[in-house]
């Protein structure tokens, strides 16, 4: 239904059915988690009501759905017309999107594991200098 990436995907809401949503590792580019499995309601691409930005999740639907799918620019505009309303929504997309950044396979997690990967080569290529300062005194 939505490929993780792409962008103008609308907002969905499952109305009948069962959907699974997946994320792609962003630590070593392989292979997908599931992050998340709605059945007989659910809502996906929540971001685009706030922000005009690419999918965060694939999400595939197991055996029929019925969903309703509202473009992300038209209910940004609408939404816009009722602060609280807009509020609470935008509330709601930060904080998953903030849960989402402190998951294990997101970007933040990626970044520690290259820069502990970039100490550690150094850590080995200080050693190997010090093995050859020794074997040439």
């Amino acid at each position: 239904i939505t490929h993780q990436g792409a962008y103008n995907d609308p907002f969905y809401i499952l109305v009948k059915g069962e959907c699974v949503g997946y994320r792609k590792s962003l630590i070593d580019g392989d292979g997908s988690t599931q992050c998340g499995r709605w059945k007989g309601f659910g809502f996906w691409n929540e971001r685009v009501l706030v922000f005009d930005s690419p999918a965060d999740t694939s999400v595939a639907a197991v055996g029929f759905v019925e969903t309703h799918a509202m473009n992300g620019s038209e209910m940004r505009n609408l939404l816009r017309r009722f602060p609280s309303g807009y509020k609470r929504t935008k509330k709601l997309v930060m904080s998953r999107l903030w849960r989402m950044g402190f998951s294990p396979s997101s970007l933040v997690h990626a970044i520690r594991r290259i820069e502990r990967a970039m100490e550690q080569e150094a850590a080995d290529v200080q050693a190997r200098q010090q093995r050859l300062a020794n074997k040439k005194a």
